[in-house]
């Protein structure tokens, strides 16, 4: 799917949910650049975040924070080009639009 590396977590549950959000949070959202809200009250979040590191490498982060017993799952993405990140990311919208 992505040139570079995944480093990732995966949490069997959502337990850690609200620590996890708080973090986010804490992310500016001129980073964000998708977030799909689904399930009632729109408690499952995911979420893609594109930047840029300190060096001028491009990164994303993608998040996806569940409720009760989904899972808690981030990754981030490091060492692809901004533009390859945009690309598969506009293809996950596509396919939420149908």
């Amino acid at each position: 799917m992505f040139d570079g590396e995944i480093v990732g977590v995966i949490y069997g549950n959502a337990e850690p949910r609200d620590k996890v959000l708080d973090i986010l949070r804490i992310i500016p959202q001129c980073q964000l650049y998708y977030e799909i809200l689904r399930g009632k009250n729109n408690m499952k979040i995911e979420r893609y975040y594109i930047a840029e590191d300190s060096k001028g490498n491009d990164q994303m982060l993608y998040s996806f924070t569940g409720i009760n017993g989904n899972d808690l799952v981030v990754f981030m993405f490091t060492d692809a080009p901004k533009g390859q990140y945009k690309r598969e990311i506009d293809k996950i919208k596509q396919s939420n639009n149908y």
